[in-house]
């Protein structure tokens, strides 16, 4: 059993896609907080279904402490968004938030109350997606 436990998480591991980041953290897209954000949510749920509360507690803590856009990107975001960007950064707390109380609850142990955050960080997301990937995705695309 213990081997078998081993053996998932090593496949979780050396399987699970690793999309290569910027080298600086200044050279960095809204795409790639992205990308990142979601690699970290395949992470936590990975994590989930296996009960490895370490991993999830590290995915969780990723997502609320994901790297910012470099600044010439943040100012196309502001551009694209004007006073909507009130609302973006509105729920990039809401899943700051949740991320933070996912942790605490993998570093606790508690399945129950990790599911609850899970679905939080999932939901608040999701809400983000709705109300802004067409224009972002429109107003970031080259050229645009």
């Amino acid at each position: 059993m213990r081997m078998t436990r081993w053996i998932r998480y090593w496949w979780l591991g050396a399987v699970m896609p690793v999309l290569p980041a910027p080298a600086l953290a200044d050279e960095l897209t809204f795409r790639d907080v992205m990308q990142g954000l979601a690699q970290e949510m395949e992470r936590v749920n990975a994590a989930l279904f296996v009960e490895d509360f370490a991993t999830l507690a590290a995915a969780a803590e990723a997502i609320a402490d994901h790297p910012s856009p470099s600044l010439a990107e943040r100012r196309r975001v502001m551009m694209a968004l004007g006073p909507g960007m009130v609302k973006l950064k509105a729920a990039d707390t809401v899943v700051h938030d949740a991320a933070q109380a996912l942790r605490a609850a993998a570093e606790a142990g508690d399945m129950e109350s990790a599911l609850v955050h899970q679905h939080s960080v999932m939901k608040g997301c999701i809400a983000c997606h709705d109300a802004f990937r067409s224009r972002l995705k429109d107003a970031l695309a080259p050229g645009g």
